[in-house]
This record gives C-alpha cells, structure tokens and sequence, in this order.
C-alpha cells in the first residue's frame, strides 16, 4: 500500500524577544493526508486536513533564527537538535535525544493557535520525554474545531503537568481571547 502524501501546516516566521536577544522562529507540523475525503471539494479537503487531532501528528518541530539557526524535530521517536553550519549549508545534529528534566519551572504560553503551534509544539515536548497541556487536557488529544482556534499552552515534565491539571480549572479567566 502506498504511503498518502503528507499535509504540512506551518506557523508564520513570527519576532520573539527573549532577555535582550531577538530571534525569529518558524512552528511545522506534518499529518498524513485524510484519503477518504478525497472526492470533497478542494476548500472542504483543505480545511478538514488541517483540522486533525495532534494524535495523528508524524512528525513537527520549529527552527529557531539568530545568532545561530536551530532545527529541533521529532519524527516520533525522540527529539533531536541541529545547528545550522554556515561553512556547508548542513546542519549538524548538536543535541541528540533532548530530554525534559523532571520539576523544571513552567512559562505557560496564553493565547497560542491549537492547529499549526500548540500541536507542534506538545508533540515535541512529548517526543523529549515532557507533556503539553491547556490547564485541563492534553493538548495532542484536543480536537480542533477551528484553524486558528486558540488556548493556553503549558509544556514541561510530566510530574510538572500532573500537578498543574491537578489544580483543577487553571487556565486565564481575565481576556482570555481563546474561546471557539
């Protein structure tokens, strides 16, 4: 049986400052293609597509633009790191087999889109031995209603997360702004 082509949704290059330094930053994740609605019109194909659950994620990562350009991907089996090496245009496998230290300190990320950056992002995590979280639920098991459908991102061991859920109802109240 042939493999169905992949669908690949990408986060816009969006600035992100961090401390002092500013860098660039590009958000992918790759699903297989849903080959039974093949014979939908190409805008309901399209959009159903995009609307798949982490869960059926094959692959993701982001690369990161500064000072030194980064690929982080996970293929599901492992997190891995490069480093782009401007002398040959490769890039150099530099953090092989990321893991997430247990009890780190969590930055949750309000507002992110679901689809093509929380999903991404939790299946990465997840590869590095981490979990992602809206507050509540997992994020790769959330169903995505909209394409830009937005919620609170938390990313971190899975001790950290555990906890977090544990408090119940964690997520923003005041102009939370990620409502379906």
């Amino acid at each position: 049986m042939q493999r169905p082509p992949e669908n690949i949704i990408f986060e816009r290059v969006g600035l992100i400052w961090c401390v002092s330094e500013l860098f660039m930053i590009t958000i992918f994740g790759i699903y297989n293609r849903l080959t039974e609605i093949e014979n939908l019109p190409t805008e309901e194909k399209a959009l159903l597509n995009s609307l798949q659950s982490g869960n059926r994620l094959i692959a993701a990562g982001y690369v990161l633009y500064s000072s030194a350009t980064i690929l982080c991907t996970t293929f599901g089996s492992g997190a891995h790191a490069f480093t782009l090496d401007h002398s040959t245009g490769d890039f150099v496998l530099t953090h092989p087999d990321i893991k997430i230290p247990p009890r780190v300190a969590m930055n949750p990320r309000d507002h992110l889109r679901l689809v093509y950056e929380a999903n991404p992002l939790s299946f990465v995590a997840e590869q590095a031995g981490g979990k992602g979280s809206d507050g509540k639920n997992r994020i790769l098991s959330i169903q995505p209603v909209k394409l830009h459908q937005r919620l609170p991102l938390f990313l971190g061991s899975p001790e950290d997360i555990e906890e977090l859920e544990s408090y119940g109802d964690v997520q923003q109240t005041v102009n939370p702004g990620y409502d379906v």
